[in-house]
């Protein structure tokens, strides 16, 4: 499902556009249910639970929601049969709040944890009420201008405030409203065409593009040369792994990561995290040393394209996985032999778009068959 982006604030709908992008990169599928909202429609859906069938969903009538005024708009996980996992919500929220957003998550009366919004009218639409009356979206929209773009010429409000541009190396490429494939296409460029270049966000350009409500829209930047205004380029993403804290003092169990784009991470040590989530980065091998005298620890790991794979006892030096085929790690099964009575192997995983799976012993753990990424890994002996 989509929204008009046009029938919303074009501050609104940037923001709304640059979440996508953020959440495109964090291998988050965002989704947006709803946006404008006519007056005549929220009377109906107040009527619900009340005077019409159904469940109570709203408090407000028509003019007295942020949706009749184009400033809210409602997102959910479009993914089939997970569009309203807790966790999406309590993610997404506080990264659209990063965004200068508000979120309904943090209401207190009326808790609406798929509601955004812009803030700079309060939490509820008084102020545009008082100023344009209870009925005043046509009204209030007339002062958007020609940012709203919907004039002839598109909206050029990005033109100039590029940090440099690109040229087209390839025939066809196509321009997306969001970093990612899974994008709708506004239009596409051929070789020799120049986009002024906002930013970059992996391998995706920001572009200047009129066309788009926002002003600006998405291009990969593989069908590109770049040249900046200086002898700088566009700011390409840092990796960064945060192991957090052990689970115990004792070290009993190390263990490190190859991660696409960053290769190999650090060493980390019991429960701490190995990996990078947040990224949209797969995890493609990893290595693991045992610390605990008398124990040695048989693998198997189940990988992308070649299935499960036995790599009896390792040592600190056994590759699990692989490294330059790009491709998921996407299951892992361990076995600890010699370990002191009542202490067992645990393993965990952020896996994409679900996040952090169960603690998991004695068996092949992951997302093998799912197609989805393992992003980073935490194991402990206790």
């Amino acid at each position: 499902m989509s929204i008009d982006m046009s029938l919303l604030h074009p501050r609104f709908a940037e923001k709304l556009q640059e979440l996508e992008a953020q959440c495109s990169v964090r291998g988050l599928v965002l989704g947006f249910s709803t946006g404008y909202r006519s007056a005549a429609e929220q009377d109906a859906l107040y009527a619900q639970g009340r005077t019409a069938p159904g469940s109570i969903v709203t408090n407000a009538r028509g003019g007295y929601s942020q949706h009749n005024w184009g400033i809210a708009a409602d997102f959910f996980q479009n993914i089939k049969e997970k569009e309203w996992e807790g966790w999406f919500f309590d993610t997404v929220g506080p990264l659209a709040e990063s965004l200068g957003l508000g979120w309904g998550g943090r209401w207190t009366d009326f808790v609406d944890r798929p509601h955004l919004y812009l803030p700079d009218w309060g939490d509820m639409p008084t102020a545009l009420i008082n100023a344009y009356g209870l009925h005043g979206y046509d009204a209030f929209r007339a002062t958007w201008g020609g940012s709203s773009g919907g004039s002839s010429g598109g909206n050029t409000s990005y033109c100039g405030k590029g940090i440099g541009t690109a040229t087209c190396t390839d025939d066809g490429v196509r321009i997306r409203t969001g970093a990612g494939t899974d994008y709708a296409i506004l239009d596409s460029v051929n070789a020799g065409t120049q986009v002024e270049v906002l930013s970059k966000i992996g391998n995706w350009y920001k572009i200047v593009w009129p066309g788009a409500s926002a002003g600006y829209a998405y291009t990969c930047a593989d069908y590109y040369t770049y040249t900046g205004k200086s002898t700088d380029t566009p700011a390409a993403e840092t990796y960064t792994q945060v192991p957090g804290d052990r689970a115990y003092s004792e070290n009993r169990i190390n263990y490190r990561v190859h991660q696409e784009k960053a290769g190999w991470l650090p060493h980390v040590e019991d429960g701490q995290t190995a990996g990078i989530t947040g990224k949209a980065l797969r995890m493609e091998a990893i290595k693991i040393d045992c610390k605990m005298a008398g124990v040695k620890i048989k693998a198997k790991a189940h990988i992308q394209k070649k299935g499960t794979v036995d790599y009896g006892y390792i040592t600190s030096d056994t590759v699990i996985g692989t490294v330059g085929e790009k491709l998921r790690l996407e299951g892992l099964e361990l076995e600890a032999e010699g370990l002191p009575a009542g202490m067992q192997l645990y393993i965990r995983y952020h896996i994409q778009t679900e996040g952090w799976s169960e603690w998991i012993t004695g068996a092949m753990a992951g997302t093998a068959g799912l197609g989805k990424r393992l992003e980073a890994i935490q194991i402990k002996i206790e």
